[in-house]
Formats: C-alpha cells, structure tokens, sequence
C-alpha cells in the first residue's frame, strides 16, 4: 500500500513540473512581447487632442507602472499601477500582438487634486485606450478614443 502512495506522489510531482515548464515557456514568450513596456516606469509628458499638444504642469506627476506579474499564473492579464496627479489607481491590463492593449476598470482614491487637475482626463483616457506604440523603449505613445476622435498619450520612459 505504502508503494503505491509513493508512485502516485511521484507521478503527481512529475504531472506538476511538467505543467510548471509548459507555463514558464508561456510566461517567458509573453514577458518577451511585453518587455518594450513591462518593467518600467512611464512618465506622461503630453496629450495629443484634436491635433494639439497639451503639455503636462510640472506641478503635476501622471504616471504609469506596467508590472511584469500576471494577475493569476498563466494569465494574460498583468497589473497596472497608475499615479494620476494626487490620486492613485489599480488596474489590470493585457496588449496584443497586433499592438492593441485594454486597460481594466481602475479603482483609485478620490481625492481632490483642484481646479486645474488632469486627473479625470487622464484617468478617462486610460479607460479608452487601444493600442500603443514605442519607440528605442524611451518613448511610449497610448492611442485612446475621445467621441469619434483618437487622441495621444506621450511617455516618456523613467529609471526606477
């Protein structure tokens, strides 16, 4: 009888790693896609809206994490940690081989940040975005819908 428990715990053992092999192959071919964005820390510079650059206040920090973590082991969700002015956010997001990305719901505190925030419109612009582009891994542009129009976010890569 003992035999048998260890066979079967032997075989259970070599079922797992097998599966723990299949999923780090997974997880290693996803971070590879991932690596022009994930690991870093991004810090917005400027909107694109309706042809307009809007630069961002220096009294203002609107920043974006994109952690290399999956939300669950084998997910092709990973999460997202957003500063945005005073507030800050979490989310999950996932990108695309085609350079598509959606960003989940966030969640983020509520305070006040005043008058001339841009904390709804960054925030909101997250929750529209759909693709995304960089450039040498210093530059980081997120296209996001605005009523009919497209609009840009412009990042620019910043050392942890």
């Amino acid at each position: 009888m003992y035999k048998w428990i260890v066979i079967i715990m032997l075989q259970m053992v070599i079922i797992l790693s097998s599966c723990s092999i299949i999923n780090g192959s997974d997880d290693n071919k996803q971070q590879g896609e991932l690596f022009g964005i994930i690991s870093f820390s991004w810090i917005l510079e400027s909107f694109e809206i309706n042809n307009k650059t809007i630069e961002i206040p220096q009294n203002q920090i609107y920043t974006l994490n994109f952690l290399k973590e999956p939300v669950y082991s084998g997910s092709d969700l990973y999460n997202l940690k957003i500063r945005s002015d005073c507030n800050e956010c979490w989310s999950n997001f996932q990108i695309f081989d085609n350079g598509g990305i959606t960003i989940d719901p966030l969640i983020c505190t509520k305070i006040y940040c005043g008058d001339e925030s841009l904390d709804g419109q960054f925030t909101g612009a997250l929750q529209n975005a759909f693709k995304y582009e960089t450039e040498d891994h210093w530059t980081l542009r997120i296209f996001y819908e605005n009523g009919e129009d497209v609009q840009v976010l412009n990042f620019r890569r910043v050392e942890k």
